[in-house]
Formats: structure tokens, C-alpha cells, sequence
């Protein structure tokens, strides 16, 4: 059985001279008066790890498993002569992340094919920042999970898979301008169809 177990590793450093930050700004919380300008965030570090593992279960599955480790932070940035980040964490940098998969292929007789597949991600917390304003939003850790079947026919002429996304309806907070936030989308399903002409 070749490549029974596969391992991967990535370690990066990242810093960041003269980092571009695009911020929104509302004058009153009605919409029109919002609007978007570029900010110099001056200096940043990103240091982190991945770890990304398979594993052959048998001859038709696999489970997966990932780990993202980040520490991101500004290390000078005034968004106003008042307002100092430095040192506080980039926003969307969750701390760590962790993902686990499994997929399971089942051959049928007739040379069709089933697979099924269900995967969960844990997010630790991370920051949705209005440095104009200094006001810091926290999006508590959470995880999301997916799931689903579908049916390859005989040569792959054409495919049918039923899935459901966001299984636990987790709500987060994906981005914001002032006055609003906008979230990620509540648990769906559904059904795709493919075929090849």
C-alpha cells in the first residue's frame, strides 16, 4: 500500500514595511455618509506554523487532519496621533486553527461510485477592528462542520451529491462598516448535478 501516511510541515516568517490597511468611516450610521480610504499601518510581523497529515484508512478512505498556528501583530502602526496598535494583533489572525476530514469512496458493481465526506474546523477567537474609532470587535472561537454524498456514474459521465454546510448554524462575524457587521452565511443544503457533454 503506497503512501499509506503523508506528512507536510510549512514554517514562515513574514514582515511586513508600509502595510496598506483599507478602512471604512461613517460620519453617522446612516450608509451614505460611510465611505473607504488606505491606511498606512507601517510595520508588521506574521510568524506561524502548518501541519497538514493523510491518512489511508483501508483501500477507499483517507482522513486529514490540519493545524495552523499564527502570531500576527503590528509592530508600529498609529492609525491617528491619539490611537497606538502597536503590538496588538491583526485582525482575522485567529491564534490557531485545527481541521479534521474524513472521505470514503464506495465502488459499486456497476463501475458508478459513491463517496462521502464530513469535515469539522475549530477557529480560535480573532479581532475585527474601526482603528479610526479604536474600537476592537471579538469574534469568539467557534467551529463549523460540512457534510456530504454524492454519485459518480460509470466513466463520470455525470454526478449527483446532496450536501449541508455549517451543520451547527454557527453565526460569525465575516466583516464590518460602521453601523453594521456582515456574517457568514446559516447552515445550508442542498443538492448539485453535474454532467459531461
Amino acid at each position: 500500500m503506497q503512501n499509506y501516511l503523508q506528512l507536510s510541515a510549512n514554517v514562515f516568517h513574514y514582515d511586513y514595511k508600509d502595510q496598506q490597511l483599507t478602512i471604512t468611516t461613517c460620519f453617522t450610521n446612516d450608509p451614505s455618509t460611510c465611505h473607504s480610504f488606505t491606511s498606512n499601518a507601517a510595520n508588521s510581523t506574521v510568524n506561524g506554523a502548518e501541519f497538514e497529515g493523510k491518512l489511508k484508512v483501508g483501500e477507499d478512505g483517507e482522513l486529514r487532519a490540519t493545524l495552523a498556528v499564527t502570531d500576527a501583530k503590528y509592530k508600529d502602526y498609529h492609525p491617528s496621533p491619539t490611537i497606538d496598535y502597536s503590538g496588538r494583533k491583526l485582525d482575522r489572525a485567529p491564534t490557531s486553527t485545527i481541521g479534521l476530514g474524513y472521505t470514503h469512496h464506495f465502488a459499486l458493481s456497476n463501475g458508478g461510485e459513491i463517496t462521502a465526506m464530513v469535515g469539522t474546523r475549530h477557529s480560535t477567537s480573532y479581532y475585527l477592528s474601526d482603528p479610526t474609532q479604536d474600537i476592537r470587535y471579538r469574534q469568539p472561537s467557534f467551529h463549523k462542520s460540512d457534510a456530504s454524498i454524492g454519485y459518480d456514474s460509470p466513466g463520470g459521465v455525470w454526478n449527483v451529491q446532496l450536501f449541508v454546510k455549517n451543520i451547527e448554524d454557527t453565526v460569525k462575524i465575516e466583516s464590518r462598516v460602521p453601523g453594521s457587521f456582515f456574517i457568514s452565511d446559516p447552515r445550508t443544503y442542498g443538492i448539485r448535478a453535474r454532467y459531461n457533454f
